[in-house]
């Protein structure tokens, strides 16, 4: 059983490791599936999809930081 998240608004974070080649729109789709699914509104994307964006370097991901920090 998978718990519903409370509120019906949320935020979404999409990252890229190389901005130059990925296209980040698949991840927005699977994003905004999932969030109509449970009937959540995305009000803020946070993406961190140019140059480089390694996993492990979440302290360099700008976007990252800033959701966090919100």
């Amino acid at each position: 059983k998978q718990d519903k998240p409370l509120g019906k608004r949320g935020a979404a974070y999409v990252r890229v490791s190389h901005g130059e080649t990925q296209n980040p729109e698949r991840q927005r789709e699977t994003i905004r599936a999932w969030a109509k699914l449970l009937g959540l509104t995305i009000t803020v994307w946070y993406e961190d999809i140019s140059g480089r964006n390694p996993r492990d370097k979440a302290d360099q991901r700008p976007q990252f930081q800033k959701l966090m920090k919100d």
